[in-house]
């Protein structure tokens, strides 16, 4: 990658817009960026690294400290980069997130990140993410590699050169990707430290189950159950234990079991004979009970048959009541006829009101309409003159418009007049404003020009010289010399006056042209508006326009408006008359309609009038006949009817089987009274209470029994569940001891804890690997720039087997033979193996990557603890890198450099802010 073109905007100390051609630097060599102490030469390398990734070449800048404090609020803050990477060119550009102008309304507003490549194929992408993506896919590289590679940053190195095997670990661990075998060791160690818990949780958890053990007091193994409580005892011997407590427990509660089938046979017996005996009772008490319940039943019955005999004497009320419902059911056809009837002539009667009621409605409404029909015809004689009328009204209002307008016209011509004279004033106030600063210029002018001319003669003595000849007068001494006053102009003080007089009375003579310009155009427009006037409303005087012209756009205005309302009322006349004109044809035809609607009606009324009267007489003959006023009567008389035969022919039904129903009862009283008596013929004589004494005690025995058996059950449970899981446990037990053992055995020997021995992690061995290529790459040039006295050396050992070693840096001094800490080093010495490390760092790092194209080197360090010598080899060492077509740019400002290279970036820090830069090839 080789950057050629860099345009930097509003970043950092530039202010404004500054572009680097660096194509004039050429393609390979070395050149310097030189230049004030903060006038933005590591900038550079920011603007080129933000272009490329977004981010500065420093860990300590951030994006958002990139915009420059001397920028003008409308400056934009971007970078543009050319680069060519492989003999293609692309364009990159980019902006940070800053505060700008508001492009709308007052104010600023956040400008977002935003980001730009051209491909050379003209491809485009934006977004910053997308860009800088494109960036890595085109250069094989990210920024990080890319800082490493091509940007030496200033005492990034050093630190490198000083850090101890942790720090060194990090920094390797970004560069070299070697995250992953600390996570190997992280994980191996986790992985151990959970197998360790897991143990001693298995080891907490059989503790547990002992303390679960079941054990009387008075038990021969007593005294090892407290044993096994208290730890004392091996698992085997506690299993052994356990089982011992079972097989003890499993033989009691089998005799116990005994002894309680035993205890509920007897009560088993007992409780048979007790049945007998209350059953035998009972059957006593049964049979006096049956006994009064059958004489009971006896007396009821001879009462139940006393009410059926009185239902069976109404069976004669019950046949007339038949007969009656028969007669009556035979009339309800003719209530069918004469409802009928009765219906067709109530509808007869319905239709002649009806047509009645709408026959004089008809003669009311044909009255109305002959009465309105009467008025239109009227009405429409009294606007007979509309139209004309509106014609006449409309042309009027034309007439009056068209004369409103040429009056607003001359308004608007009297505005612009006055508008002119306004800007006249302000322009002659300016002149006068103007032409005073103009001559207070002259005079200024005037005085210094007056004042430098009386002091040239103090001026040339300040010039002359003993010995030398006067231009003036040609004398070589000069007894007494003019003396120079301190008031007096210098010529550039001279110079800005004068500038400062022309400036002054250019600007004096361009106020009068625009005054004298307007006073044109008022005349001009003044000339015009009384022209005008003459016609409109008679004034020829300019001065008397305004109020005129007032009153006659009033008088305009109220004319129109006049007549707008006149036109109005005629329009809504005529518009009156076309609808009159439509409406009395169509009144006259109706009016014919409904007089003969109303000749039809008169001859239907009074045909349905006659029919009404004579169908009257017919149905008051008929209902005269019937017993009863309507069909819906007669059938309530034969319901209430059919509900009291109902109601005798039920009770004599409830009767019959009520009766009948008692003497079942009797029947069934009476056998098993029989029954009961017969049970009692044999029965034996037990003693009850006797018997219930017996079977107390047996219940006694059996309960104390039955809390024995449960107690030997659950100690035995207990005791059977503790020897399972102290069983299971141990087995778990046992197989992750093992696992624990050959895994705790890899995290020591992955994460550098095995005792006696150096502490050297997983993730170090590997980082060991690439430093010492790193710094068999940095010996090439450290024992250069030494003269062959020093050479880099990885430490073996760290200071106690208690550190993590194996990236410890010393130094062989060759001139003594002595190895010792690279932190002993001088100033300048240290700086040579920084730098020396840093390009070894950056070879490696290349190397690693692999596969890309690195056409420039950017190495921004001091240089200034150096001497002659070091100073000499050091460049010696920066030249070796620009072999074949490769740009190795320099920051420093030690003059030795300067002149020791000849293409050169000067940066020059303004006194007003900001910087400019100077490409010197």
């Amino acid at each position: 990658m080789r950057p050629l073109k860099l345009t930097i905007s509003g970043f950092g100390p530039y202010a404004g817009t500054t572009t680097l051609d660096m194509e004039k630097i050429g393609q390979s060599g070395l050149y310097l960026i030189t230049g004030d102490t903060g006038a933005g030469k590591t900038t550079i390398f920011d603007a080129i690294t933000y272009a490329l990734y977004g981010e500065a070449s420093g860990g300590s800048r951030e994006v958002s400290m990139l915009r420059s404090k001397y920028a003008e609020i409308n400056t934009p803050t971007e970078v543009e980069l050319i680069f060519e990477y492989r003999k293609k060119r692309y364009r990159v550009k980019r902006n940070p997130e800053y505060e700008r102008l508001s492009k709308r309304g007052e104010g600023t507003t956040t400008q977002k990140a935003e980001a730009e490549l051209i491909y050379p194929d003209g491809l485009v992408i934006t977004k910053t993410k997308e860009v800088t993506a494109a960036i890595i896919d085109i250069m094989g590289i990210d920024y990080h590699q890319f800082s490493r590679i091509t940007m030496i940053a200033q005492g990034e190195f050093l630190k490198l050169l000083l850090a101890s095997t942790e720090e060194r670990k990090s920094i390797f661990r970004q560069i070299f990707q070697t995250k992953r075998y600390q996570t190997l060791q992280e994980r191996i160690k986790a992985e151990s430290g959970s197998l360790k818990s897991q143990c001693e949780s298995l080891k907490s958890g059989i503790s547990q189950y002992v303390s679960g053990i079941c054990c009387e007091e008075d038990d021969e193994l007593y005294a090892k159950f407290e044993q096994a409580k208290a730890g004392e005892l091996t698992s085997e011997e506690t299993i052994a234990l356990i089982e011992k407590l079972i097989q003890k427990d499993c033989e009691a509660e089998k005799q116990k079991k005994n002894m309680l089938e035993k205890v509920e046979e007897q009560l088993a017996e007992i409780s048979t004979q007790l049945g007998k005996a209350i059953a035998i009772e009972k059957v006593k008490k049964n049979l006096s009970s049956t006994e009064e319940m059958l004489l009971q039943k006896e007396k009821e019955e001879q009462h139940l048959f006393t009410i059926l005999e009185s239902e069976q004497s109404r069976q004669a009320e019950h046949e007339q009541l038949s007969e009656r419902i028969t007669m009556v059911r035979s009339q309800l056809h003719q209530y069918d006829e004469l409802d009928a009837s009765k219906e067709k002539l109530e509808q007869m009667n319905r239709t002649f009101l009806e047509k009645s009621k709408y026959l004089d409605q008809k003669k009311e409404k044909l009255e109305e309409e002959m009465l309105q029909l009467m008025a239109l015809k009227k009405k429409l004689n009294n606007l007979k003159d509309c139209e004309t009328l509106k014609e006449k009204l409309i042309n009027q209002y034309e007439n009056e418009r068209q004369r409103l307008e040429r009056l607003n016209a001359l308004a608007n011509s009297l505005n612009s007049c006055m508008k002119l004279e306004k800007k006249q004033k302000e322009a002659q106030e300016e002149y006068r404003d103007a032409l005073e600063v103009a001559e207070r210029a002259q005079r200024d002018y005037s005085n210094k020009n007056r004042a430098f001319l009386d002091e040239q003669a103090g001026i040339l003595a300040e010039m002359l010289q003993e010995g030398e000849a006067c231009p003036v007068c040609g004398a070589v001494e000069h007894p007494c010399l003019a003396v120079k006053s301190k008031g007096a102009p210098t010529e550039a003080e001279l110079e800005k006056a004068k500038k400062n007089n022309e400036k002054m009375q250019k600007r004096a003579a361009d106020a009068s042209t625009a005054a004298g310009e307007l006073s044109g155009q008022i005349f001009s427009k003044k000339s015009e508006i009384e022209k005008n006037c003459t016609d409109l409303i008679g004034v020829y005087n300019y001065d008397a326009v305004p109020e005129r012209l007032s009153h006659a756009l009033e008088k305009a205005e109220a004319a129109i408006a006049d007549f707008e309302e006149k036109i109005s009322i005629e329009e809504k006349k005529v518009k009156e008359k076309i609808k009159i004109e439509n409406e009395i044809p169509i009144g006259e035809t109706k009016i014919r309609e409904w007089e003969d609607e109303i000749s039809g009606l008169d001859k239907y009324t009074s045909t349905l009038y006659a029919e009404i009267e004579s169908m009257t007489a017919v149905w008051k003959k008929q209902s005269s006949k019937l017993e009863y006023e309507s069909k819906s009567d007669a059938e309530k008389i034969i319901q209430e009817m059919k509900r009291k035969r109902t109601a005798m022919e039920k009770a004599l039904e409830l009767a019959r089987r009520e009766h009948q129903e008692m003497k079942s009862q009797i029947d069934g009283l009476q056998g098993k009274i029989r029954a009961q008596k017969e049970q009692l013929k044999d029965a034996d004589c037990i003693d009850i209470n006797l018997e219930k004494e017996k079977q107390a005690a047996l219940l006694l025995d059996k309960q104390s029994l039955n809390h024995i058996l449960t107690a030997l059950t659950s100690r035995s449970s207990s005791n059977h569940s503790a020897l399972h899981n102290i069983h299971r446990q141990s087995r778990e037990l046992a197989r992750l001891e093992t696992r624990w053992g050959w895994v705790k055995s890899l995290s020591n020997t992955a994460n550098g804890n095995i005792s006696g021995k150096e502490k050297i992690m997983l993730e170090t061995y590997i980082q060991m690997t690439y430093f010492d290529r790193v710094i068999a790459r940095a010996n090439t040039r450290f024992m250069k720039m030494s003269s062959g006295q020093y050479e880099l050396k990885r430490g073996i050992e760290a200071d106690n087997n208690r550190s993590q070693s194996g990236l410890e840096l010393n130094v062989i001094d060759h001139y003594n033979g002595t190895e010792r800490s690279v932190k002993s080093l001088s100033g300048g010495e240290s700086f040579k193996a920084s730098l020396s490390l840093a390009l070894g760092l950056s070879d490696e790092i290349q190397s690693y990557a692999g596969g890309i194209c690195l056409d420039s080197m950017f190495v921004d360090e001091g240089f200034g603890s150096l001497d002659e010598d070091s100073l000499q080899q050091a460049v010696k060492v920066l030249a070796g890198l620009t072999e074949g077509k490769r740009l190795v740019g320099i920051i420093s400002h030690v003059n030795e450099l300067k002149e020791k290279i000849d293409k050169q970036i000067v940066i020059t820090k303004e006194k007003s802010g900001g910087s400019r830069v100077t490409i010197l090839s």
